[in-house]
């Protein structure tokens, strides 16, 4: 899945969670940014989990998909007005989305 909000910063291409590299250059994936696709796709990977346990209806899969989508952007507009977000608020961010979730299943 690319990860909105963040372009690599080699080419300005994609990013996607799945890779450790940028699929057009093969530029590695560094610092924050691995950390954020790693974070992604893990959260993704949780989601997809979560929507099958939960027997989730598609707008909710929707929603928490879009969810997922605003917090990469939330963290790249971060990112690019000069913060540096700590691996345990970038993981800490897409855990929220998950609290929600499953308050919202209950």
């Amino acid at each position: 899945m690319i990860l909105s909000g963040f372009s690599c910063p080699n080419c300005g291409g994609d990013v996607y969670d799945s890779v450790t590299h940028c699929p057009q250059c093969k530029h590695e994936y560094l610092g924050t940014l691995a950390i954020v696709a790693a974070a992604h796709g893990v959260a993704k990977k949780r989601l997809v989990e979560m929507t099958a346990q939960l027997h989730l209806s598609g707008a909710v899969i929707m929603r928490h998909s879009q969810a997922l989508g605003a917090v990469s952007e939330g963290l790249a507009t971060m990112i690019k007005a000069g913060g540096h977000p700590s691996s345990e608020y970038i993981v800490g961010s897409f855990v929220e989305m998950f609290k929600e979730l499953q308050a919202e299943a209950r």
